[in-house]
């Protein structure tokens, strides 16, 4: 459909992702379910509405419903689905964006994603399993599972288009979406209106390299991507957390037959 105020730099966009998904041996217990995703979105060219050149803003909202496959069936760390998140309706990103002297160089600042532009390969989008997207060392291990869907958080982000292979991001995100708490981030943060700033910095950097981009190259295009990030806060490394898990339960236990029955030994650890 033609977007009727696009000329006056107003575009809508509407887009839904539903599936059904099921899991039919193993996890917690057995059984289907329907979840989907209605995403909202308005962008605005503020160069043609105020007269503030190389200024836009855009904003999205998710309405999320059904039950998770992976949350109320499977109970696995990485989750089956994408889009699968608590049922609500959530305000996701809002940022403001200003082109520094050419479209090449940008600064964006507000409610923002990494995983729109960060650590993720721009051919996955089609694929339904989560680790396709927003990589699970950072959705298990982060705290709030970091700025990616359903949560996004308050930050600051860098870039560079250096050339058409090129691209240089940088980023600085308040470290816990959510803010810090023992029960589900996304029950602390249920509608994404939290806007927290006082926690621990995430700052991520990336390079990018783009080759074969040219519509007479004999390869197949693809994009390399070198990065780094850090999170200045504490919170639980899974993989070294299972290993202590492992090794006390293989720790020797002292267990007395009486023939009538057993006594086990336990250390609490």
């Amino acid at each position: 459909m033609k977007n009727p105020w696009l000329d006056r730099g107003i575009k809508f966009s509407v887009s839904y992702v539903g599936e059904t998904l099921g899991n039919p041996s193993g996890g917690l217990r057995q059984g289907a379910i329907y979840e989907g995703r209605l995403n909202l979105a308005i962008d605005l060219d503020l160069a043609k509405i105020a007269t503030l050149n190389g200024l836009t803003f855009h904003a999205n909202i998710f309405q999320i419903h059904g039950k998770g496959l992976s949350r109320n069936y499977i109970g696995n760390l990485m989750q089956v689905s994408s889009i699968e998140a608590l049922a609500t309706t959530r305000l996701y990103e809002m940022w403001l964006e200003q082109q520094l002297g050419s479209d090449k160089v940008t600064v964006r600042a507000g409610q923002l994603a990494a995983d729109t532009e960060s650590m993720t390969s721009r051919y996955t989008d089609a694929l339904i399993n989560s680790t396709f997207g927003w990589p699970a060392i950072f959705g298990v291990n982060m705290p709030s599972g970091g700025p990616s869907p359903p949560l996004a958080a308050v930050g600051v982000r860098f870039k560079a288009v250096v050339n058409n292979h090129v691209t240089v991001l940088a980023a600085i995100f308040n470290g816990d979406p959510a803010g810090p708490g023992m029960d589900d981030p996304q029950s602390r943060d249920r509608y994404g209106l939290n806007f927290r700033v006082n926690d621990s910095q995430l700052l991520l950097g990336e390079i990018q390299y783009a080759y074969n981009q040219e519509k007479n190259s004999r390869g197949l295009p693809g994009t390399f991507k070198l990065g780094a990030w850090r999170n200045g806060g504490n919170f639980n490394d899974h993989q070294r957390r299972n290993r202590v898990l492992i090794r006390n339960l293989r720790r020797s236990v002292a267990v007395v037959d009486s023939g009538k029955g057993r006594a086990a030994l336990i250390p609490e650890s």
